[in-house]
């Protein structure tokens, strides 16, 4: 290879490289703003967790463990209005996460379902769900439509683990969650009225439905920087490769002038 094309490819590398870094740092800048966020989320649904286990006497301890006791309440629900929720991404750039997802919606009959909402600009450019697609502006909105409805809500989204690591999550819920009464712990309540119960299981849905919102959107941004990180690592490997490569042409180049300079001298010495 000529010096000068490995000089171009060289130049190609860099600025590759430029804008990996540029949106990493975008990536975990926005990904710590949705992990604050996030954290403020859990932290009023683990509340919620405790007091609906305390006034019900489940034992519950985590949001994971209220996720099936959700999911329970959908098995063998009937007559009830289905829903689809689809969190994805709103941006590219994000490998598996947007895959996941799409793969998943393709396999999907949209026609089982009475109402279908999907948050993700990027979903805008996919035909078969661009009509359903909304903006996160009317999250607040939408959840607050759907826990009114006796509902079987499907939710699909990605809930974060860590920066490398996004669990897909494919559950069924149901709002009729509200119309039930659970039995009391005696231990510490002798009555609940039904509105106190309706008012605890509505923000309990509200806030599950929102705490999956904000855990896609961190899942998204550190699916983004661990893909720029990858790609900004091979690109300085790459880098190394070439720069050594352009160095040895350069110096046997450079060898080869001095030789002809020393042959050029003998002769003219002749």
């Amino acid at each position: 290879m000529k010096i000068s094309n490995l000089k171009s490819r060289l130049n190609v590398i860099k600025s590759i490289n430029k804008i990996s870094n540029a949106m990493k740092s975008i990536a975990i800048a926005k990904m710590k703003i949705c992990q604050s966020e996030l954290q403020n989320t859990s932290a009023y649904y683990a509340a919620l967790i405790a007091v609906y286990s305390k006034v019900y006497g489940n034992k519950i301890s985590s949001i994971y463990d209220m996720s099936k006791v959700l999911e329970n309440y959908a098995i063998n629900s009937q007559d009830l209005i289905k829903v689809l929720v689809v969190f994805s991404a709103d941006n590219g750039l994000c490998g598996s996460f947007f895959s996941n997802c799409l793969s998943t919606l393709e396999k999907i009959n949209f026609k089982e379902y009475d109402r279908i909402y999907i948050f993700g600009e990027k979903m805008r450019y996919i035909d078969y769900v661009k009509d359903f697609v909304k903006s996160s502006h009317d999250l607040n909105d939408v959840i607050s439509e759907i826990i009114d409805l006796n509902a079987k809500i499907t939710l699909i989204y990605n809930r974060f683990h860590s920066v490398s690591v996004r669990i897909f999550v494919n559950e069924t819920i149901n709002t009729s969650l509200m119309q039930k009464d659970p039995p009391i712990n005696r231990a510490y309540f002798n009555d609940i009225s039904r509105e106190c119960n309706n008012y605890l299981s509505r923000e309990l849905l509200f806030t599950h439905i929102k705490y999956s919102y904000m855990t896609n959107a961190v899942s998204e941004h550190s699916a983004r920087f661990y893909l720029m990180d990858n790609a900004s690592n091979k690109a300085n490997d790459l880098e190394s490769e070439l720069l050594i490569e352009y160095n040895e042409l350069r110096q046997s180049k450079i060898t080869m002038e001095l030789l002809d300079i020393v042959s050029g001298t003998y002769s003219a010495n002749d």
